[in-house]
């Protein structure tokens, strides 16, 4: 079977296959649903490691120039902190996974800051260079930010497996559209009240791309939120799929859902991969430590200790918590410029995934 013809044989085998399946079940949103999870987790399966370099864009329209402003730090006075605002960010992200393990390195090249990520036994280590802390925490306490791992581009948050948080989220309705020779399923899920409004995600899962997410679209009521296009490269000798590129679409208050209207965004985000090696091996000692220097704090917030590396051991005490905080601070003014959040028209939602959960920013 020549390569052309494969994604056209799949998708009918895929189209009649889930359509039969739904006429035996009786229902065709559930076996939608399943079939895209296991079409992720089956393509992932066979990607054991990878060393993956990812060139991104961050263009903001709501910046028309170049600017610097500087902000005093709240509860600790004479702090100041120097904020740079640019509408076009240009960032290196290196990427190194095993199995679950992750080490994540993002380069600014604009702003100037660096920041290290790293997953190892179901923790999380994060440092941003020329910071004086490091904090080790659990997946529910990580901030909310875009994912880092490229295999779960179509997560809508940093620690939520993709195929897990399709689980988690309130099916509404999965159809499979017939678009040419080229089935297309589309899974939507919606949450909320009258009172507090509708959040609303669309996926579409393609069959040319062995049924794996290639766009995702959120809207609250009937206003879009963002808007995630994802294009996939052949791995593995065609036996596998992994990132080429995408992009994350953002958009102001009152933009109605229309595809006329994807194109009036007000921050985009672009990923586009340019290195990658997949199942050529990690040494063990990539997932270790991270390289910080001596004197940095080390907080670990899931077991409530702290040390200072390079120094010994200490009691636990209230003096790393005021560290914390400072840390804390300084960070959430550096949040402005890197973590933009768009708030909800009407009321708030419990869940996590609103439109607030998502950073405007590449960050």
């Amino acid at each position: 079977m020549s390569f052309l013809a494969r994604p056209f044989y799949l998708g009918i085998c895929l189209f009649f296959n889930l359509t039969c399946l739904a006429q035996a079940e009786g229902n065709q949103s559930n076996v939608i649903l399943k079939a895209a999870i296991s079409a992720i987790r089956s393509n992932y399966e066979k990607i054991n490691d990878g060393n993956v370099v990812i060139e991104t864009v961050n263009l903001d329209k709501t910046i028309t120039a170049s600017r610097k402003t500087k902000s005093r730090l709240a509860g600790k006075p004479g702090t100041v902190v120097e904020l740079s605002f640019e509408p076009e960010v240009h960032a290196i992200e290196k990427i190194i996974f095993d199995h679950d393990k992750v080490l994540y390195k993002r380069e600014d090249k604009t702003l100037n800051i660096n920041e290290s990520l790293m997953k190892s036994n179901n923790e999380w280590h994060s440092y941003i260079q020329g910071s004086s802390l490091m904090e080790i925490v659990a997946d529910e306490q990580l901030p909310r930010k875009l994912p880092v791992d490229p295999r779960e581009i179509g997560s809508q948050t940093i620690g939520r497996n993709l195929a897990d948080l399709l689980l988690s989220l309130k099916l509404d309705d999965a159809v499979l559209l017939e678009d040419g020779n080229n089935p297309v399923g589309k899974i939507t899920f919606r949450q909320g009240s009258d009172a507090t409004g509708y959040l609303t995600v669309t996926y579409y899962f393609d069959t040319k791309n062995n049924f794996l997410p290639s766009k995702r679209i959120e809207s609250f009521n009937d206003d879009l939120v963002n808007v995630l296009d994802i294009e996939y490269q052949d791995v593995l000798s065609g036996t596998a799929k992994f990132l080429k590129t995408a992009s994350y679409k953002f958009y102001p208050k009152k933009t109605r859902i229309s595809p006329d209207n994807e194109s009036q965004w007000q921050q985009q985000i672009k990923y586009e991969v340019k290195e990658l090696s997949l199942n050529a091996g990690v040494a063990a000692a990539t997932f270790r430590e991270l390289d910080i220097p001596d004197g940095t704090r080390v907080v670990n917030m899931i077991k409530d200790t702290s040390y200072v590396k390079g120094k010994p051991t200490e009691k636990k005490s209230w003096g790393w918590r005021s560290l914390l905080l400072v840390n804390v601070g300084i960070l959430a003014v550096l949040a402005t410029v890197l973590l933009r959040r768009r708030t909800m028209a009407k009321g708030g939602m419990s869940s996590g995934l609103g439109p607030d959960s998502l950073p405007l920013s590449n960050s």
